[in-house]
This record gives structure tokens, C-alpha cells and sequence, in this order.
């Protein structure tokens, strides 16, 4: 059997493990103010969407989480990604299995050129604890990038959210990887060697109640779009729904 065909039966296992309705579910609306703060490379501030879904489960839990930009031409959709993860403990120490898979499409700017994002598959370990009084959870994993030359890298992942009382909530996540610079295609033929790339989005929330709040998740980017070795930085204002 093919090595795509082991990766795509292998996907179809986790969609159809994590079919049964989410614990607990999250709509947010905002908007990337990236341009406001960084004109020279950003054309303009656009619309996001996002849905995230979790379940904990007696054995693990299962999350997945689908963003959307409305970064393309007149407002319309400019770039969708996906992630779907799912850890596994059936035995008494606090280490989970970790899979996971991201991918998705997009747009160059305004133009009608498209773009995969390519998809990556990780396994590893993940270990769930507390930390300031609040839950936290951390993965150390092994992910393959399914460039026309793969890459394959080591991948850490950090995060921890809080409420404040009744009327502030704050979260936290951090992801750090390693990536080829020739991913096998003619814009990187000349580079070589790997990079390493960083994402962090806090995020601070003002509860109206229950179910809304309105808020902030500041984006901060190290050589995800680009190979400059520097730090992109892009507040967002946003609302958030939870049922």
C-alpha cells in the first residue's frame, strides 16, 4: 500500500472517531487589523472565521478547528485551514498518544492564483496539568510535511487558558517547529537547510454571559510566511460565541 493511501485511511479513522457531537463548541468572529500595522506587507485588514469543536473523552479527547479568512477579492474567501487532533490514553500515566493533521487552500491576494497549504501529519506524546490554578496541556510530536521533497521535523505545542472570576478569560498557545527551506519546487529550488517557524495567539475575552463575549486574540508570527527572521505581530478585534 501506498504511503498516501496509508495517510488518507489513516484520516479517515480519526474523522470517523471524532463524529459524535463536541462537549463544547466555539464560533468567533473577528477582525485582523494586519494591514492597520503592517501596510508595507499586507494589502488590506480583512474578516476571520473561525469554529472550533472539542470533546474530552474517557480515554482522550478530540479537537478540530477550521479558520477562514475573508481576505480575498471584494471580501470573499481567501484562505481556509483545518486541524484535527486527537490524543489516546488507555493506561494510568498522564501521557497521551498525540495525532494530528492540518491542511488547507488559499488565495495569492486579490488574484485568482491558488495555493495548497499543505498538509502535514504528526504523531507524538501529550501530557495534560495544571498550571496557575487552570488547566494547561503541552505535545512534543513528530511531523511530516507533505512537500514535493518532505520534510521531517520535530514539533512542540503549549497551551493554558483561564476565567478570571465571572467576567475575564484569558488563553494562551504557543507552537514551535522545525521546516525544509526546499520544499522540492521552483521557488525554493536555491535554499537548503531548515528554518524555524512560530506561532502564538493570546487571546483576552470579556464575558457579556455565558454564551458571548467580545475581546482580542493577537497573532504573532516568526518566519511563518516568509524566511526574514522576524516577528509579525497582528491584533485582532473579535466576538466570540460558546455553546
Amino acid at each position: 500500500m501506498e504511503r498516501t493511501t496509508l495517510l488518507r485511511c489513516w484520516m479517515l479513522t480519526l474523522m470517523l472517531t471524532a463524529s459524535s457531537p463536541a462537549a463544547a463548541q466555539t464560533i468567533q468572529l473577528g477582525y485582523d487589523l494586519r494591514h492597520s500595522v503592517d501596510p508595507r506587507n499586507n494589502d488590506r485588514d480583512f474578516v476571520t472565521a473561525s469554529f472550533e469543536a472539542f470533546e474530552s473523552l474517557s480515554y482522550g479527547s478530540v479537537l478540530l478547528k477550521v479558520d477562514a479568512d475573508l481576505s480575498g477579492r471584494d471580501g470573499n474567501l481567501g484562505k481556509l485551514y483545518a486541524q484535527l487532533s486527537h490524543d489516546f490514553r488507555f493506561w494510568k500515566p498522564p501521557v497521551s498518544l498525540h495525532l494530528e493533521y492540518s491542511g488547507g487552500l488559499g488565495f495569492v491576494g486579490e488574484t485568482e492564483t491558488a495555493f495548497h497549504i499543505t498538509n502535514t501529519y504528526s504523531i507524538g506524546v501529550a501530557h495534560p496539568f495544571r498550571l496557575l490554578g487552570s488547566w494547561a496541556s503541552t505535545f512534543v510530536a513528530y511531523r511530516f510535511t507533505n512537500f514535493d521533497r518532505p520534510s521531517h521535523d520535530p514539533i512542540y505545542s503549549f497551551w493554558w487558558g483561564r476565567d478570571l472570576g465571572d467576567q475575564v478569560s484569558v488563553t494562551a498557545y504557543l507552537v514551535l517547529w522545525t521546516i525544509n527551506r526546499n520544499h522540492g519546487d521552483e521557488w525554493t529550488a536555491g535554499l537548503s537547510g531548515k528554518k524555524l517557524s512560530g506561532l502564538a495567539e493570546p487571546q483576552i475575552w470579556f464575558n457579556l454571559n455565558s454564551f458571548l463575549a467580545v475581546g482580542s486574540e493577537v497573532r504573532l508570527y516568526y518566519q511563518v510566511f516568509d524566511y526574514a527572521e522576524r516577528m509579525q505581530v497582528y491584533p485582532t478585534v473579535a466576538l466570540r460565541c460558546r455553546f
